[in-house]
């Protein structure tokens, strides 16, 4: 960039072990031999008043002397810095959260009772079908929201964890899910009709008729209970909520799995019981500009308590013929040996949220 006057070129640096710390420069303090140690912080500065103030006389200013000194200042003038960089995708729009890919929803039944789970879910653990739902609980400021809707359908595939590390830390309980609740049971018909494309509102409801709530993993797995006919467990989720066309991630503390057997199971649901209770909060804005005759897009706090099966829905009936059970999760837990017990345990991404503060 600059040449010195010749009058005062710096000499090669003569051999040394360690050099200063004031010239250090994003190398280590050791420099090699005949090699100068970095210029300091401000170099380009410091360079252009020692030109200025032992430059040779001269008749008349050189052009190239002025161009030198003109690129010089250029370089250090705060217009040279960089463009502030684009605004990040987490926090458009304000909500904070980073918007994940939209995941396959599963396909319903006829009867809308079940959904049916993907092949490469079957693979993984027991699946467990929503059979009752003792608790659908939701509470927000918010015209025409059903506070406890119905029509939800879903499942999960869990599995009695094991000893994933020698430090006794456990694998998963839950390694995929996947419920659908339409939005024909969120609000009611009246807000519906408002909300929706057709009359001018931001709701896409033919493209995205219903809510899908997605598990991807379950981390952070503690024993809290275990006797003959229960065994408890408290996991943290990583799941993507899926809202008119945007998925944003959740991460869902102190969700509690049960397993239920003999005494703790409901006699008049077949096959083996699963039970699953969790608490979090949606926040509207993540999905949603702005909604007709909302003032503020509030936050809705969710309480779920779900009884799961691995007989589904449609074969609970005593007229339905009987259906094979999927696979006990003891049956299909990993040996403790196995490599396959802790590959689950690591979610596909990295929660990009700070899990928020339960209830």
């Amino acid at each position: 960039m600059f040449n010195f006057p010749a009058g005062f070129a710096p000499k090669p640096a003569r051999k040394v072990t360690d050099a200063p710390d004031r010239w250090r420069h994003g190398t280590s303090a050791r420099s090699n031999e005949n090699v100068l140690p970095g210029p300091p912080a401000g170099a380009n500065l410091w360079a252009v008043f020692t030109f200025l103030r032992f430059r040779r006389p001269v008749a008349a200013p050189s052009r190239w002397a002025a161009a030198g000194v003109s690129l010089l200042l250029f370089s250090i003038s705060p217009g040279a810095q960089p463009a502030d960089p684009a605004q990040s995708p987490r926090n458009a729009g304000g909500s904070g959260l980073a918007r994940r890919p939209n995941p396959k929803l599963a396909d319903r039944t006829p009867s809308g009772l079940t959904l049916r789970p993907f092949a490469n879910h079957r693979k993984l653990g027991a699946v467990y079908h929503t059979v009752s739902v003792r608790a659908l609980t939701l509470s927000a400021t918010l015209p025409g929201l059903q506070a406890s809707p119905t029509g939800l359908a879903g499942y999960a595939v869990a599995r009695i964890p094991m000893d994933a590390a020698s430090n006794g830390a456990l694998g998963p309980v839950i390694v995929a899910g996947q419920w659908q609740l339409p939005w024909t049971s969120l609000v009611d018909a009246a807000t519906l009709a408002r909300w929706s494309t057709a009359q001018g509102g931001p709701l896409k409801l033919e493209e995205f008729p219903a809510v899908a709530f997605t598990i991807r993993n379950a981390v952070d797995t503690k024993l809290i209970a275990r006797d003959e006919s229960t065994s408890s467990y408290m996991c943290t989720l990583v799941a993507d909520i899926s809202i008119n066309g945007i998925t944003t991630e959740r991460v869902i503390q102190r969700t509690i799995v049960s397993f239920m057997r003999g005494t703790a199971s409901d006699p008049t649901i077949k096959g083996e019981q699963l039970s699953i209770r969790a608490r979090w909060q949606i926040r509207l804005s993540d999905f949603f500009s702005s909604l007709p005759g909302v003032p503020s897009l509030p936050m809705v706090d969710v309480n779920a308590d779900l009884l799961m099966s691995t007989v589904s829905p449609e074969a609970q009936r005593d007229d339905a013929a009987p259906a094979p059970q999927e696979s006990s999760p003891d049956s299909e837990a990993p040996k403790p040996s196995a490599p396959a017990s802790t590959e689950p345990s690591r979610p596909s991404d990295p929660p990009s949220e700070p899990p928020s503060t339960p209830k």
